[in-house]
């Protein structure tokens, strides 16, 4: 079985890491020669940190990323689906198989047979947690 990567993005790991880069970046950037040696050092650590944000994301293959606006899936390589919660018309779980329709009337089928039965619990849990309760159907 296929494991799949969960990762909230809103949580106190990925904020940290965020806000240490861009203090990191602003401080090169606004004292830049004045720190001498320092700023090689504090540009080192900036990508070190970028290294550590989106190396997960090289290192996985399956990934699920979601704050309270939307979530990300991959569960291929390269094919992503980005769905905005507030965007969601209508969702189905049945027969293994996810199925979201946007409100543009965008379809996205994800087969989740190959899938860790616990992943599938989890994916469907987030879906069921972010969007109205009349959106989604658990058939």
């Amino acid at each position: 079985m296929k494991r799949i990567l969960f990762d909230r993005l809103d949580n106190w790991f990925n904020t940290t890491i965020v806000f240490i880069s861009i203090a990191l970046l602003f401080t090169s950037a606004i004292f830049g020669e004045r720190l001498g040696v320092y700023e090689i050092i504090i540009d080192k650590a900036f990508f070190i940190f970028q290294l550590i944000f989106f190396g997960k994301y090289f290192i996985h293959k399956r990934t699920v990323n979601w704050n309270k606006a939307g979530i990300n899936i991959r569960l291929k390589w390269f094919k992503d689906a980005n769905i905005p919660f507030s965007k969601v018309a209508s969702c189905t779980y049945h027969n293994e198989t996810l199925e979201v329709i946007k409100t543009n009337a965008k379809r996205y089928q994800f087969d989740l047979s190959q899938v860790h039965p616990d992943d599938k619990e989890k994916l469907v849990e987030i879906f069921k947690r972010y969007t109205p309760n009349h959106k989604f159907k658990f058939v």
